[in-house]
């Protein structure tokens, strides 16, 4: 059995009960320990909100480059309300934690992985206040180069769209394909919320304009 097909041997919510101690243990230790560095680079840094979101209603779909992941997870502790689509797969179970740890509702799906139904769970969300975080760049790439992913879900749920750009003082960047950005401690972060996009249709000009708000 090769690497790939043991990775999608098994979902989150189908591991059997006898690799449930290792994986499940494993999961939560590195969830913690995600965590806590978290807290300690926001604790420890500063954070400037440059801009603040200018909405008229409590639901959003916040979005901003996967290299920035961990940069959201070090600026913003406790998310009001929020539901995020998740990778279903069992090496993602680390990720599960962590969102819990953050109070995030996560559901299961991505692209060939009931992605489209997951897609409709979470517009109906937004529509009783959730908001959510797409990385509109992701799952694979190209590196930001926005999808019309995060587009279809603001139009079917008629949810504004919210860019979010950072700026990372003192940063170590992985070599991945996202070049993931993780912020070290004592570091200075600048967010900026540019402003929110009602998305009537998807379309090359409105995705264009997106991914225009998404770079400085």
């Amino acid at each position: 059995m090769n690497l790939q097909t043991w990775k999608n041997k098994y979902r989150i919510d189908e591991i059997p009960f006898y690799w449930k101690p290792v994986i499940y243990g494993f999961s939560y230790l590195v969830g913690i320990l995600w965590r806590t560095y978290f807290m300690f680079v926001h604790y420890t840094s500063e954070i400037e909100i440059a801009t603040e979101p200018s909405l008229n209603r409590s639901s959003a779909v916040y979005c901003h480059w996967h290299a920035y992941i961990p940069v959201t997870f070090c600026v913003f502790l406790r998310p009001h309300k929020h539901v995020w689509l998740q990778h279903p797969m069992w090496y993602m179970k680390p990720i599960q934690v962590l969102l819990q740890l953050y109070g995030i509702k996560n559901l299961f799906g991505s692209a060939g992985h009931n992605g489209r139904e997951a897609a409709d769970r979470l517009s109906e969300l937004l529509t009783q206040g959730y908001s959510t975080m797409i990385f509109p760049d992701g799952p694979n790439g190209p590196p930001r180069k926005l999808k019309h992913g995060v587009l279809h879900i603001a139009a079917q749920s008629n949810v504004p769209v919210v860019p979010i750009r950072y700026r990372v003082g003192r940063s170590i960047t992985t070599s991945s394909w996202d070049k993931k950005i993780f912020p070290l401690p004592f570091s200075k972060i600048t967010v900026e919320f540019g402003a929110p996009m009602v998305i009537d249709r998807v379309t090359d000009a409105v995705s264009e304009r997106l991914e225009r708000a998404l770079h400085f």
